[in-house]
Parts: structure tokens; sequence; C-alpha cells
């Protein structure tokens, strides 16, 4: 049996474009129920990130559009234990850009009060990737050099707070001086140019020696010059999107015990939900305690999603950016 927030009509509304970001607007939409062990949550604020940029251009097309809300839950599956409605949570929302979105009961987190609901709305895509990288896959350890590429972006920005938090020296790139001289005000003391090839020779130590770990959505040449960085036993970890141009490694680059890893935040949702959401509650945890920052973000309303997915084209932005939802009509 739901329990239910009472409201006026089923019907919420969700972010649409027939295709190209000047075309994105609000439309209605049928809220759906959510199914025993699903999760129905009014959103309040949603994040967007690079992939959501992609759709916008293209057009969904059937791929889901957002991928991560805060909210009040409204409605709750009969075999959902431990969430009650009118609870603030935070989620892995695949379909979030919109204003009422059902998930599993398991990427649900409770949102703590000292967190803002446009502040944890950007927590899980960019601290999630970035715990589950570096810390879960490269196992970074103290005193190892990992280079962060694109590192004020979203993710880049996580990135270094973890991989400084775990002890290690942090080389970063980022794409105009501004972006540079910010990296240098938050204590990052080898930085370099992104948009150039230099930075490998700008790394590497008079003895030869590159870095143990490179965090990359890279592709193309500026892939061969990070791997020509990596020490023996190195990983590289890559966290562009499987499906957008997926990289080719030479086995050579691969020699010394090197690896190649593969992040994507989403296949823990498809196979391992109950990892996803340890990893979500360890990174809100680490916010909430002053262990990590909290995200540098802007809000946009939702009705000027044209606008923000416009900055994030221009790769005008740093850190992230959040939309915000209207609040639900409800009954008196």
């Amino acid at each position: 049996m739901n329990t239910a927030i009472s409201t006026s009509v089923r019907v919420g509304s969700r972010l649409w474009t027939d295709g190209g970001i000047n075309n994105l607007r609000l439309i209605d939409c049928d809220r759906l129920d959510p199914g025993a062990r699903e999760i129905e949550i009014a959103v309040s604020h949603a994040g967007i990130n690079f992939r959501d940029l992609l759709v916008a251009v293209d057009g969904p097309d059937g791929a889901y559009f957002g991928a991560e809300c805060a909210g009040v839950v409204t409605r709750i599956g009969g075999q959902v234990s431990g969430v009650a409605v009118g609870d603030a949570v935070l989620a892995y929302a695949p379909g979030g850009l919109q204003s009422h979105v059902v998930v599993p009961a398991e990427v649900v987190v409770a949102r703590p009060d000292s967190i803002p609901a446009a502040m944890a709305a950007a927590v899980p895509i960019v601290y999630g990737t970035a715990y589950h990288a570096l810390v879960e896959r490269a196992r970074v350890r103290s005193g190892e050099r990992v280079l962060i590429q694109s590192a004020t972006g979203g993710l880049g920005l996580v990135a270094v707070s973890v991989a400084r938090r775990a002890g290690a020296i942090v080389y970063a790139t980022a794409g105009n001086p501004a972006r540079r001289e910010l990296l240098r005000r938050l204590g990052v003391r080898h930085v370099a140019d992104s948009r150039t090839l230099t930075y490998a020779e700008t790394f590497r130590d008079p003895a030869g020696g590159g870095v143990d770990v490179v965090l990359s959505a890279h592709t193309g040449d500026s892939v061969e010059a990070a791997l020509s960085l990596l020490n023996p036993f190195g990983r590289y970890v890559d966290v562009t999107m499987p499906d957008n141009s997926p990289l080719r490694i030479p086995v050579a680059a691969l020699s010394h015990c090197r690896s190649y890893l593969q992040v994507e935040l989403h296949d823990l949702f498809d196979y391992d939900r109950s990892r996803l959401r340890t990893i979500l509650q360890k990174v809100v945890t680490m916010v909430e305690q002053g262990e990590l920052p909290e995200p540098l973000i802007r809000v946009f309303p939702v009705e000027q999603a044209a606008d923000a997915f416009g900055q994030m084209l221009r790769s005008e932005h740093l850190g992230k950016f959040v939309l915000a939802f209207p609040s639900p009509r409800t009954e008196p």
C-alpha cells in the first residue's frame, strides 16, 4: 500500500527538448506510481552533468535525462522501510530532471540538515565518482602522485579534495589562466594547461619520474601524453562516457604492471545498487563532517535551463550547475 502526500492531480513536469539547447522547456508528464521497493521524490533541485549536455544537444530519444536530485519523499512502495513521506533526501536518479521522479529505494539517502538541498543535488555524481574512482578503484595511497585532468569542473574539484585527503600529491590541469589560478589558490602546487600536451613534460621530474594515477575524461592525443607520464604500477582511470568515443589503449602502454580502469557510476546502478548506496552514504557523511568541502555550485531556475546548458557547452562554468524546480502543487 502506497503512502502519499495528497496531491490535486498525478501530473508533473519534466525538462524536455526535441533536440538542441535552445529548445529546452518544461512539459507536463504523468507521474509514475512507485513499485513495491521504489520511492517517489518531489524534486526541488537537480544537478546537471556532461552526459545531460550531450543528451540535450542530440535530443533525449529514449535516453534518461538527469541522474541526481534532492527533494522530499512523496510516496513510498509497500516494501520500503526506513524512509517516510516528508523525509528530505538526495538520490542517484536517472531521469531526475523532472518535478517528480521514481527511483529504487536503495539509491535514496537522507539529506542532513546541514547540507542545503541545492548542494545535496550536486553530490551523487561527482562525489560518488571521485570517491569510487580514486579510493575504491585506483586505491590511491599517501605520497602517490595523482594527475587530475580538467580539474576545475565539478568532478575535478572534488577529485582534488579526495586525492589530497588520501595524502596524495596532486597534479592538475585546467583550460585557461583563471582556472589555473583558482587551483593554485586551492593549494595545488603543480598546475598546467589542459589544452596543450606540454603538461606531460612540465610534470615529469628531472629523474624521469611521472605520476602514479591519472584521472581523466580526455580523449585523443591527451590520452597518449598522460599514459607517457604513468609510472610502473600506475593506474589510468578513465571517466569518459562508455558510449562516447571509447578509448583505444595500446597494450604497450600498460607494460610494467600499469592498469587501465574505466569508471561509470551508472554501472553500479545497473549491477550493484547496494554498493552505490554505500558510496552515497559515505560521501554525504564526509561532506556533513567537513572531511570533503561542500560543492561549488551555481543554481538556475529550471526555466533558465537553456542558459545553464549553453554556458556548459561553452565551458564557461566552474564546479556544478544545479536546476531549481518549482514547488510541487499540493492540496491545502
